[in-house]
C-alpha cells in the first residue's frame, strides 16, 4: 500500500478568517481530495481535522499491465 497525507496549511488562521463559512470551505477541499484520489484508483481512508489520509493498493504481478 502507498499512503499519502494531505494537509490544509494555516488551517487555524483560515478558520479565524472564514468563521461560519469554514464548513463550506472544508467540504469543498474534501470533495476535491476524494475525487482526485478516486480518479487515480486511490481510496480516502480518514481525516483528522486539517489532515486527510489516502491510500493506493500496489498492483500484483497478475494486475500489472504489460505494454
Amino acid at each position: 500500500m502507498i499512503f499519502s497525507v494531505c494537509q490544509i496549511r494555516k488551517f487555524s488562521e483560515t478558520t479565524e478568517c472564514l468563521l461560519d463559512e469554514i464548513i463550506v470551505f472544508v467540504n469543498k477541499i474534501v470533495k476535491i481530495v476524494h475525487e482526485c484520489s478516486k480518479m487515480w484508483d486511490g481510496v480516502p481512508i480518514s481525516n483528522y481535522g486539517d489532515r486527510y489520509i489516502l491510500a493506493w493498493k500496489l498492483p500484483t504481478d497478475a494486475n500489472v499491465i504489460k505494454l
